[in-house]
């Protein structure tokens, strides 16, 4: 019996090779996620006697998260050649392997090998001739290495793609863990989500790739859908997923079920029937667990994919056709709202799923996710229906929006306590990003919900600390950076204890977890999940700061201002903002945020217009830089729209038009930044005094 590590938590196809066996012999290879004694009893049991198939001894594979054994058996031919195998039409996620049956001879690390297996999302597609291994990532991001007094005239190169080399869990060696450098630990975090998201890829973005499930659970790849824009070349993946989730409205032998909310919100109708037309399901495809409709959090995946699809790849065509099935959706929703006695959605089934120390939220926060997730639907159709010309709708939509936050705040405030639902901060994240609160009383709910951060929780190891499930994550670092406080957002990514991604990275994870608990034994405990790898796009859009120019520069917008208002929209990639949410080293420190690692270089990766360097096809990509000091409210110019050339270095190997592949490092400030950086260190200067 014999273990091979075999790196991250991907999806290889393990082969066995160069077996020359007596006749007969039977090879078993085992898979899991975690081995027996390295995991922990915070909150998992440990294994036990009588465990398949190592009998739960320390350092065998532990299957107890798999729901059932997962394992490949190939009975050898006694050939006199060489005898090589792998398995077809089947694929299994693992980061360990283990041998049985190879007692003949000893096995080497050619013995067993692996294949990584996702969809082809690494870059841009090109012809076969051209194609070249390692393949180059659509898009990467790095923030360097610890700097420690050192100067370089290089840039780091980004982290490699291979975890480190250690077994996961809290009794691991200290040798490998990742240092409290927050350089190194927002590197290790975006590794993780890079290799996390692509894990989850096999035709559809999946909920894990280990266990007896693998289907698109709607909530899990929605959260994660943005970061999958930057990581990875979606727009094939993303549009067949889109078009099956209309597929599912227009299915007429869907099973539809009564979905009544605690206000009266119904999908029964007039007649005594439960009515599900335009409504989606909580995965797609995939074997529906419950009848139509989703819960509406899981359900906002078609509306929210689809607006990206829109933005980022400037994809009219997919717009215009599924706006009737975006207009169904809304409808559907509508309908059950203008039944209840709020106006609202409150059905809801899982809320702001896997909070830390829970599963389900409790049930003020279930309506809350639902009734904000309706208000988002409403607000993309009204967005979205103005890029595409539908005016008349949109401007419906948005008079139905202003109704929803009305009512939001309503239903949910609390004039006594003064705050909303049970005041826990997903309570406070929704009417925020909802833009919900009436001005009044806007700062002093944001100013509480940045306390709740610093006060931490019972569970928190220490603060600062989140509280949020896989719903609220996702829009609680949107909420902090769009209100110009990335630094409370880069003081929970620096975090290395629980709950955080940085303590994923702590015990030696090379992707994200299903909970932010370490957990194995029976149940619900994959440990690569997409639901809590919605940091990825905030490294981006806001650590890094390239966002689209597409006027969604802040969030919330007035209600008063349609989002797109004096933007350039329907260009994706092709108007950028710039506004770091940091600067560069040079900067006095902040007593907030003890690191701040400096960006050395931005370079855009882009085709000419006859295919050499120094050119962007036209028309020329723009750049917006931003004073990233000034990000409450609607930002403000620091200078205005100036063609790319002119800000950043220019390089065009490989040709990915209209895509920034980005990559920043720590370095000598004194080093001859490009344009676009000296502007920012000039800003930097300017508002540190």
């Amino acid at each position: 019996m014999q273990k091979i590590q075999c790196g991250p938590v991907a999806v290889p196809q393990p082969h066995t090779h160069g077996l020359l066996p007596p006749t007969g012999t039977v090879l078993s290879v085992y898979f899991s996620e975690v081995l027996c004694g390295y995991g922990t009893t915070r909150w998992s049991p440990p294994c036990t006697p009588g465990q398949i198939p190592g009998n739960g001894q320390f350092g065998t594979v532990d299957q107890r998260d798999l729901r059932g054994n997962w394992f490949n058996v190939y009975i050898c031919n006694g050939s006199a050649t060489e005898e090589s195998w792998e398995p077809s039409f089947t694929y299994t996620g693992f980061r360990f392997a283990e041998l049985h049956g190879h007692g003949w001879a000893p096995p080497t690390k050619t013995t067993l090998q692996q294949r990584v297996m996702h969809s082809d999302v690494e870059g841009q597609p090109l012809p076969i001739a051209q194609q070249k291994l390692p393949r180059t990532l659509a898009g990467s991001v790095a923030f360097g290495t610890a700097q420690s007094g050192r100067k370089s005239t290089t840039p780091d190169p980004a982290p490699a793609i291979d975890g480190p080399h250690c077994y996961e869990g809290e009794n691991c060696s200290d040798m490998n863990r990742p240092t409290d450098d927050g350089v190194a630990v927002l590197d290790q975090i975006s590794h993780n989500v890079r290799w996390d998201l692509i894990d989850n890829l096999h035709s559809v973005p999946e909920d894990c790739d280990q266990r007896n499930e693998r289907w698109g659970w709607m909530a899990d790849a929605s959260v994660s859908a943005e970061g999958n824009y930057h990581y990875h070349w979606m727009p094939a993946l993303y549009t067949s997923w889109l078009y099956s989730m209309r597929d599912v409205q227009v299915e007429p032998n869907a099973t539809c079920a009564t979905a009544t909310g605690s206000q009266g919100d119904t999908n029964v109708g007039s007649d005594g029937k439960a009515n599900c037309s335009g409504a989606v399901g909580d995965l797609t495809p995939g074997r529906t667990p419950a009848a139509l409709p989703g819960d509406p959090s899981w359900m906002f995946a078609y509306p929210l994919v689809y607006s990206y699809q829109v933005r980022y790849f400037a994809d009219m065509r997919l717009g215009h056709e599924l706006w009737p099935g975006i207009e169904a959706y809304v409808g559907f929703l509508t309908s059950m709202a203008n039944r209840g006695k709020s106006g609202l959605i409150s059905w809801k089934k899982y809320g702001d799923w896997l909070e830390p120390g829970k599963v389900p939220s409790v049930d003020i926060i279930g309506e809350m996710s639902s009734a904000f997730n309706y208000g988002q639907a409403v607000r993309i159709a009204s967005d979205i229906g103005h890029l595409l010309g539908y005016s008349p709708a949109a401007d419906a939509y948005r008079q139905q929006l202003k109704s929803i936050q009305t009512a939001f705040h309503a239903t949910f405030w609390d004039d006594t306590e003064q705050t909303y639902g049970d005041g826990t901060q997903a309570a406070l994240i929704y009417p925020l990003y909802l833009n919900a609160v009436p001005p009044a009383l806007d700062a002093m709910v944001f100013d509480k919900l940045v306390a709740l951060i610093y006060n931490g929780t019972a569970l928190c190891d220490s603060a600062p600390c989140l509280d949020t499930g896989i719903i609220a994550t996702k829009w609680l670092m949107e909420v902090l950076s769009a209100r110009g406080r990335t630094d409370v957002g880069l003081a929970l990514a620096f975090k290395t204890d629980y709950p955080s991604w940085g303590y994923m990275a702590a015990q030696n994870a090379t992707t994200i977890w299903e909970h932010w608990e370490y957990m194995n034994g029976d149940g619900m405990n994959s440990h690569a999940h997409p639901a809590l790898a919605s940091v990825g796009a905030w490294l981006y859009r806001w650590a890094l700061g390239l966002r689209l120019n597409d006027g969604a520069l802040s969030v919330p917008w007035p209600p008063d201002q349609p989002p797109f208002a004096g933007e350039q929209a329907g260009c994706g990639w092709r108007r950028v903002l710039f506004a770091p949410g940091y600067t560069a080293l040079s900067c006095p420190t902040s007593p907030s945020v003890p690191h701040r690692p400096s960006l050395t270089y931005v370079r855009w990766v882009g085709a000419g217009a006859h295919g050499t360097p120094g050119c962007l096809p036209p028309p020329a990509a723009l750049v917006r830089l931003l004073d990233p000091s000034r990000l409450r409210g609607r930002t403000a110019p620091v200078a205005s729209h100036m063609h790319c050339s002119a800000l950043v270095s220019i390089c065009c190997s490989p040709p990915l038009p209209h895509r920034p592949r980005i990559h920043t490092s720590g370095h000598d400030a004194s080093r001859d930044f490009v344009c676009v950086l000296r502007l920012c260190l000039n800003l930097c200067a300017r508002f540190s005094r």
